[in-house]
């Protein structure tokens, strides 16, 4: 059987991808590449940049979360984070026996959601179960830690104003 067509095969197999339109995935396939990793290698590790989705086919994948929690994946898929907003991979993943996996880009996982609305928040809840429960570190954008205290004064005025206004057209009434 040929790469690609074991690759097709990956695709219609996993249970949120299996559910896109025929046109998104023939778009996408071409782009899916075939990866081979040793027992042992590191595949990706938390904080990297969450390029690809991996399908795997074949192994088993050792997820380690920041907090040390791990969960072994043999099968069905890992890098849920390539698929979502979040742009680092949140645990690190370790191939534990030899791994066969199909890896997926971030940018066709960009337009496999765009024409396949509710995929994006499968993959999140995919992504969630993997560590359930657990406080997940994140890392915090130079836009935001920039603007500081400046945004909860913004959120206090904002409040401020949607509880006094009413009770000052209350009060006042026509003469406001």
């Amino acid at each position: 059987m040929s790469t690609s067509s074991r690759a097709a095969s990956s695709l219609t197999q996993d249970p949120i991808i299996s559910r896109s339109l025929n046109e998104s995935l023939a778009r996408m396939l071409r782009n899916v590449h075939e990866r081979h990793f040793k027992a042992g290698e590191v595949i990706y590790s938390a904080d990297s940049d969450a390029d690809f989705l991996y399908l795997l086919n074949q192994g088993k994948v050792q997820l380690t979360s920041p907090a040390g929690k791990r969960l072994i994946i043999d099968s069905t898929r890992f890098g849920e984070e390539a698929a979502t907003d979040v742009p680092h991979y949140l645990s690190d993943a370790i191939a534990v026996t030899d791994v066969v996996a199909f890896a997926i880009p971030r940018a066709s996982l960009a337009g496999l959601n765009q024409y396949n609305p509710g995929h994006k928040a499968e993959f999140y809840f995919s992504l969630l179960a993997n560590f359930g429960g657990e406080k997940i570190k994140r890392k915090v954008g130079a836009g935001r830690a920039e603007r500081g205290r400046g945004g909860e004064m913004l959120k206090v005025v904002g409040w401020s104003t949607a509880i006094l206004l009413p009770l000052i057209m209350l009060l006042y009434g026509r003469d406001f």
